[in-house]
């Protein structure tokens, strides 16, 4: 195999966006090695990432469908739905709220131009400029 695994997921939602994306680059960096091509058995890798308290239980289930899937069920399918299941059970549904509280708590001095070259987003952006972030710094300025 080559690359790293990415970092345990041990159900802190903050990290969620970026396990998977971490999870995705490991299986496309090694999709030729034997057993990657396999729905299921990216599903168990992905067991393999996912431990503790926080997660345990969701863990046990997924594990448990997993074991009663059959060879024929190794269906690109099998994927897609633990990638739904996990992103219902532990992506950041706050994470567009606490942004807007985030800016809502800004002291913004200066110009709107100084606001507009500055990412807002916490490097997420790529260094280039988001229109949505601003009008919702508009937003929460006018609500302050």
């Amino acid at each position: 195999m080559m690359g790293a695994l990415p970092a345990i997921f041990a159900g802190n939602r903050e990290q969620a966006d970026d396990f998977i994306e971490q999870l995705k680059g490991y299986i496309r960096l090694n999709r030729l090695v034997h057993g990657m091509n396999s729905y299921i058995q990216r599903v168990a890798l992905a067991l393999t990432l996912i431990q503790g308290p926080l997660v345990a239980e969701w863990h046990k289930n997924v594990g448990e469908w997993i074991d009663g899937l059959t060879p024929n069920d190794n269906v690109p399918a099998v994927w897609d739905h633990f990638l739904n299941e996990f992103s219902t059970q532990f992506q950041d549904s706050q994470r567009s709220q606490r942004a807007m509280n985030e800016l809502k708590a800004l002291n913004v001095t200066g110009s709107r131009e100084w606001v507009w070259e500055r990412p807002l987003d916490r490097g997420k952006l790529r260094n280039r400029p988001y229109v949505l972030l601003l009008t919702s710094l508009d937003c929460a300025c006018a609500m302050s």
